[in-house]
């Protein structure tokens, strides 16, 4: 009985490392590596004349969803990977109905829509929750190029992600999520912006 009650309490510790884990940010030095590191993959891809290709999240992944205002750094970064030859896609759960609205948003912030950046929004009557329309993408996504890099601030959407393309980098951006943590014990990078070293 001893040993049940011990297993139990160290699978609940390791639940409870592994949930935090996605509330630590890299250091500054640290997160600036791996979005560098990022940029440098998709400018060795498209030398290799590969379609890489980066999905962001909006609302509270590039901006801020009460204020919005981007989040530190975003516009210079998305832009950055364009200029790199990435093919970002804009994926957010909000509806259709909603798309002129979205559309405002990212272009006042500075983020492009054009042939290498897509804005993909929930059909109208999609009744699936918002990480099951994103995971509903996958074929999608792939079919855009190779997927090198994800974003967004949900837990259990950066656990999604890294689930469904295990090769490629998830980021969260550290804003407080809405849901819970589903556990994982794949390597998620929690950022708190996109310059974190200025």
């Amino acid at each position: 009985m001893r040993t049940i009650a011990a297993l139990a309490c160290t699978l609940l510790l390791a639940t409870t490392v592994q949930a935090k884990s996605l509330d630590t940010s890299l250091s500054p030095a640290a997160a600036q590596k791996k979005l560098d590191a990022l940029r440098s993959k998709v400018r060795t891809m498209v030398g290799q004349g590969k379609k890489p290709v980066i999905v962001f999240d909006i609302d509270d992944t590039l901006v801020r969803i009460f204020t919005k205002k981007q989040v530190p750094g975003a516009s210079a970064f998305v832009n950055g990977l364009l200029s790199d030859g990435a093919k970002l896609i804009y994926q957010c759960a909000r509806k259709e109905s909603q798309r002129a609205t979205v559309t405002d948003l990212l272009s006042r912030n500075g983020m492009p829509l054009n042939g290498s950046a897509e804005l993909w929004l929930k059909p109208q009557k999609e009744k699936a929750s918002a990480v099951e329309w994103k995971r509903s993408q996958k074929a999608q996504i792939k079919a855009q190029g190779f997927p090198v890099g994800f974003f967004d601030n949900e837990k259990v959407n950066a656990r999604m992600f890294k689930e469904e393309f295990p090769k490629s980098c998830v980021f969260r951006l550290n804003i407080p999520a809405y849901y819970p943590d589903p556990g994982g014990t794949k390597t998620i990078y929690v950022i708190d912006n996109y310059c974190p070293t200025n």
